[in-house]
């Protein structure tokens, strides 16, 4: 299981904002820190196929073989950093939505359900509309979205932002986990949340600048 990104380069509004940067990821959990304005975000999207490449190659391989464009969107799970809900959804209604979009049943579904439900403490908003929720739960279904069909690549930016202490372990803990068979990035502004991580990867105006060694 392998990212490879060779030269990478997005331009945004106002020009180069991201690269040109190349990068190898495999599994485990990865923390990218940096400022505001450094490019983590921009990469994750880039990285979640929300934002296209101006030049360069991303390559996604599972068992070294590699995947379509297509494939490597249905294997991959994304978190924005901004809250992005279906106010008149249930939960429910959310979580099949978004199954639907990656082709995948209900039973998938379920499935997420079955293993967040209690841990991520999903299950008693499932019928409740998307747009009642606080901003902390809606939060909850945003991560839980991320991970129907068990993604084997997930990437996640500021997942931690509007969580209570409580929350923040336990997604920690879950993330760590599910790095065990998937690359799992994920942005974070607070450096000290970062202990953990099997590597880090810090950014600045647009760059890589530093990657620890992978533990």
């Amino acid at each position: 299981m392998r990212i490879r990104i060779r030269s990478a380069t997005v331009f945004g509004d106002s020009g180069q904002a991201l690269g040109p940067l190349s990068l190898e990821l495999y599994p485990g959990l990865i923390g990218l820190i940096g400022p505001n304005g450094s490019g983590k975000s921009r990469l994750i999207k880039l990285l979640a196929h929300v934002v296209p490449l101006n030049s360069g190659s991303i390559g996604y391989e599972l068992d070294g073989v590699p995947l379509s464009p297509f494939q490597a969107r249905k294997e991959s799970g994304y978190v924005p950093q901004e809250i992005a809900i279906y106010e008149r959804f249930t939960v429910r209604e959310y979580l099949a939505y978004i199954a639907g979009i990656k082709f995948l049943g209900s039973e998938e579904v379920d499935n997420t359900v079955a293993e967040l439900g209690g841990f991520m403490e999903i299950a008693p908003l499932l019928d409740r509309k998307m747009g009642e929720l606080s901003v902390g739960q809606q939060r909850l279904a945003m991560i839980a979205q991320s991970m129907i069909g068990s993604p084997k690549f997930l990437f996640l930016d500021e997942p931690f932002n509007n969580l209570d202490v409580r929350q923040r372990d336990r997604l920690l803990e879950l993330l760590s986990v599910v790095s065990r068979q998937a690359i799992v990035l994920v942005s974070n502004h607070i450096v000290e949340e970062m202990s953990g991580y099997n590597q880090t990867i810090t950014m600045r105006d647009g760059m890589i600048a530093e990657i620890s060694p992978y533990v």
